[in-house]
């Protein structure tokens, strides 16, 4: 147990969030270094729990107990793909599901285990990212939502468990975009470097580079370049990596805040967030203020 405390206490990547503390915007922080192996790591084998959960059939589950009967998966398959821990620490174990949602994307949920039988209490699409733990309840759930279907944006979600009431709420803290081609960076900054835009019409790019030539193409429409907005004068903003091209150019690896106004925007938002996610991309450092 000590081990996996260390594990997920290690230190976390920078980026912007929705929860603000300070002049400068954000301060949540988001764990882009994916631990895959977390739910592995603390599941427990309580095979007749998973049995009993199946067996209640419980109405709020029904689309994922019928993906789980067809001629593809089965009662084993969902078996698999539950996942028995006590996440509210209250003594009785609990399940988490990572599997098919009976559509095209995959799920996340969390089911409480009560005296009077199971209650779905969260429940969203695609990958837990990490985890981490708070005297044994899970306190965060990093998700990565990569869409389904035709999607081009993916989006980094922070969820936080409230346990003050009698059943576990799950608060989203922190949302931002980016488009699934983009350059990613391999190494962030140790503090991220908070800054403000100081020319109109300032492009925000898919890669560290100058591209105004080649065709790329989002969700079917074509765009010139590696363009994928414009950002007004004034757009704040935090930058978590840099990198120099071949010029010598630096470029900034950026998150703005979430209300930042872009022209010419490829991005979309996430509909059942119901929030505005603070965008990710490539800007030049030339023309922007640093914010102390």
């Amino acid at each position: 147990m000590k081990k996996l405390i260390f594990l997920l206490l290690m230190p976390l990547l920078f980026a912007c969030g929705h929860k603000k503390n300070n002049k400068n915007g954000d301060t949540e922080m988001f764990r882009f270094d994916r631990d895959s192996l977390i739910i592995k790591r603390i599941e427990k084998q309580n095979d007749r729990l998973k049995d009993d959960f199946i067996k209640a059939n419980i109405d709020a589950f029904k689309n994922e107990f019928a993906a789980y009967n067809n001629e593809f998966r089965s009662k084993k398959d969902l078996i698999k793909d539950l996942h028995v821990y006590d996440f509210n620490a209250d003594g009785k174990d609990d399940l988490i599901f990572t599997g098919m949602s009976g559509g095209e994307p995959n799920e996340i949920a969390f089911i409480l285990n009560t005296a009077s039988g199971f209650k779905l209490v969260f429940k969203t699409f695609q990958y837990i990212w990490n985890l981490e733990l708070d005297h044994h309840k899970i306190s965060t759930i990093y998700i990565y939502d990569n869409g389904c279907c035709a999607s081009y944006i993916n989006f980094n979600k922070i969820y936080h468990a409230d346990y003050t009431n009698k059943e576990p709420e799950f608060k989203l803290t922190y949302l931002t975009a980016s488009v699934n081609i983009s350059s990613f960076p391999q190494k962030f900054l140790s503090k991220p470097i908070y800054f403000e835009t100081i020319n109109d019409d300032y492009k925000l790019r898919l890669s560290p580079k100058i591209n105004d030539i080649d065709t790329v193409g989002y969700g079917g429409e074509l765009r010139k370049g590696n363009t994928i907005g414009l950002l007004a004068r004034g757009t704040k903003g935090r930058t978590i990596a840099t990198t120099k091209d071949n010029t010598g150019r630096i470029w900034w690896f950026v998150e703005l805040n979430p209300e930042s106004k872009i022209k010419e925007s490829v991005f979309y938002e996430d509909e059942d967030s119901k929030k505005i996610a603070g965008k990710m991309g490539w800007i030049s450092s030339r023309f922007v203020k640093v914010i102390k």
